[in-house]
């Protein structure tokens, strides 16, 4: 991958100009969902001003699918995470439904005592 961790600007003196902040992947797992959804829509705000003045976006259009890939695994997680609960909390409500049934115990070992 040609992640590198710097700030692209084509003309410094150009305020309006599109700049590109770019991270590494690894920091993409550290960074929070809001955090997450604010840079994609920085990036998008980014390429459509770079899309506006007929620039190259694609630096753009890859931060953009990084961005969109880690969303797309954080929802996967979630969701395997949620199944996976309820599985258990299945589970568990099976177990307790079959100990209900279960005959009570005689308790008294007493008879198995010998002198």
């Amino acid at each position: 991958m040609k992640y590198k961790h710097q700030q692209v600007a084509y003309r410094q003196n150009d305020n309006d100009y599109p700049t590109l902040e770019c991270v590494f992947p690894e920091q993409l797992e550290t960074i929070s969902d809001d955090e997450l959804y604010d840079r994609l829509r920085e990036l998008e705000s980014g390429r459509d001003k770079a899309m506006r003045m007929s620039i190259t976006y694609r630096p753009w259009e890859e931060e953009i699918c990084y961005i969109r890939r880690e969303i797309q695994i954080r929802r996967g997680r979630r969701e395997a995470h949620v199944k996976y609960m309820d599985t258990i909390a299945a589970e568990i409500a099976q177990y307790e439904r079959l100990e209900r049934v279960l005959p009570i115990a005689d308790l008294d070992n007493t008879k198995f005592i010998t002198a």
